[in-house]
C-alpha cells in the first residue's frame, strides 16, 4: 500500500476513534454533577420598568451637491451673443432657448447664396442646351 494512503487511513481511524470518546461517559462525572448543592443565596438584581415610546428622529445635514453631468454647448454659426436668458446651472429642456446671437446680416447673405445657386444652375442648363445642340465642345 501507497504510504499517503497508509497515512490518510491512519488519520481517518485517529478521527473516528476521537468522534466515538464522546458517546462513551464514565458514570462517575454524571455522580458530579448530582452531588453538587443548590444556591442558598438568591443573586440580587436591578430592574427598572420600560414603556416603549413613538420617537421623532430629524437628522439635520448640511453638505454641497454636484451635477451628475456637464455639457459644453457651441453654436453652429458664429456671432455675437446679443441675450442669454438662461443663469448658468438652470436646468434645461430641449427646445429652451440658451442664447440669442446676433442676425446682423444673415438675411442677406442667404438671399445672396440663394440667388447664387440660382443663377449656377441657369448656366448649367443653358451649357447643357449648347451642348446639345452642337456649339458647345467637350471638355475631357
Amino acid at each position: 500500500m501507497n504510504t499517503s494512503k497508509l497515512l490518510a487511513l491512519l488519520i481517518g481511524f485517529a478521527l473516528l476513534a476521537w468522534l466515538l470518546s464522546g458517546q462513551f461517559q464514565l458514570s462517575g462525572s454524571e455522580q458530579l454533577v448530582e452531588q453538587e448543592e443548590p444556591l442558598a443565596v438568591v443573586p440580587r438584581v436591578r430592574a427598572i420598568r420600560s414603556f416603549a415610546e413613538a420617537t421623532a428622529i430629524e437628522i439635520i445635514a448640511s453638505g454641497k451637491s454636484q451635477a451628475k453631468r456637464s455639457v459644453k454647448i457651441r453654436a453652429e454659426v458664429s456671432g455675437k451673443v446679443i441675450a442669454m436668458p438662461r443663469e448658468k446651472g438652470e436646468v434645461i429642456q430641449t427646445g429652451d432657448l440658451i442664447c440669442e446671437i446676433s442676425q446682423d446680416d444673415r438675411h442677406e447673405q442667404l438671399a445672396e447664396a440663394k440667388a447664387s445657386v440660382q443663377y449656377s444652375q441657369l448656366k448649367n442648363e443653358g451649357v447643357l442646351r449648347l451642348s446639345r445642340q452642337g456649339f458647345q465642345g467637350k471638355v475631357d
